[in-house]
């Protein structure tokens, strides 16, 4: 059996408990070799969107369901920066669009690489599918 990491929507963050999961390669992917990288994911569900810091406690044994993400870079508050704040989401199932709509994301404390906050309503700066478990 596969090793997937399982991402939670955060209760206590106003989220659902949602849980999507990704295979570990593919964390190991976007991570690099930061072991403590940041990876912002917005809920598929509920649009909440927060920082997850993955650690050997969220690894699990076992396949879940097809995942197929969309990265979405997301503009700063600060005009001139064009850094953007990567942020994954499930993909739609018929589109390379995120499942929860853009409109619809709940984006407190999300930062861009250069630390200033995400504008709200979140705005895109750019974005690209990636395929997950298959």
């Amino acid at each position: 059996m596969a090793e997937m990491y399982v991402l939670s929507c955060d209760d206590d963050n106003d989220g659902c408990g949602h849980s999507v999961f990704l295979d570990k390669f593919f964390v190991a992917n976007i991570r690099g070799t930061a072991e403590d990288a940041t990876l912002n994911f917005a809920c598929p569900d509920c649009g909440n969107t927060q920082g997850y810091v993955l650690s050997e406690e969220d690894k699990r044994e076992g396949v879940g369901p097809q995942t197929r993400l969309v990265l979405i870079t997301l503009k700063c508050e600060e005009t001139h920066c064009e850094s953007g704040a990567k942020v994954y989401t499930q993909a739609s199932e018929k589109t390379d669009e995120p499942k929860k709509p853009l409109s619809e994301w709940k984006v407190q404390g999300v930062t861009c690489l250069a630390g200033h906050l995400v504008k709200v309503p979140p705005e895109r700066l750019r974005s690209k599918i990636i395929l997950g478990r298959q």
